[in-house]
């Protein structure tokens, strides 16, 4: 399209119900790369690291957390089960580590092992989110904190 512009090494990752990741160079359309439906579970929410566009981060509905290498997609690098049969709503990263929602009772930071990324979920950080529904996880123009929005009002702050 003649009016399109800054697409070019750009590329938009979507998940599918049936569990399988594909990814798409913005610039000319086309699939580049598909992830396995690993899990036989649909795929809810999907982070990818800044600095390093090989690593994504996915949540299914039965509760997989999964670390994908986007040049090693036959199987996850890492994955945990945050809370089995409950789906993961968002995934956020940020300063090496991951906000992860699943169902109306859970937030959790779940520190990230660097350089590989892999999930620490040994040690998670849970958050008080007054037992709503998290949405949204979303860094402070400073860094120094994490705003969480969710159902029934909520609007938490966490500094880390």
């Amino acid at each position: 399209n003649t009016l399109e512009f800054g697409t070019e090494g750009k590329t938009v990752l979507a998940g599918h119900n049936s569990g399988v990741i594909t990814a798409y160079d913005l610039f000319n359309k086309n699939q580049v790369t598909q992830l396995p439906g690993f899990f036989m579970s649909a795929c809810n929410a999907l982070a990818r690291v800044p600095n390093d566009q090989n690593y994504l981060y996915a949540g299914y509905s039965n509760g997989a957390l999964a670390q994908w290498d986007l040049r090693k997609t036959d199987k996850p690098v890492d994955h945990v089960l945050i809370n089995e049969g409950i789906p993961i709503n968002h995934i956020y990263y940020h300063s090496n580590a991951l906000y992860v929602s699943s169902g109306v009772d859970t937030a959790i930071r779940l520190d990230l092992q660097i350089p590989e990324g892999n999930i620490n979920a040994e040690a998670p950080t849970f958050l008080v989110a007054n037992d709503c529904q998290v949405a949204q996880f979303v860094a402070t123009p400073h860094n120094d904190s994490i705003i969480a929005v969710g159902n029934w009002g909520l609007c938490v702050r966490f500094q880390y």
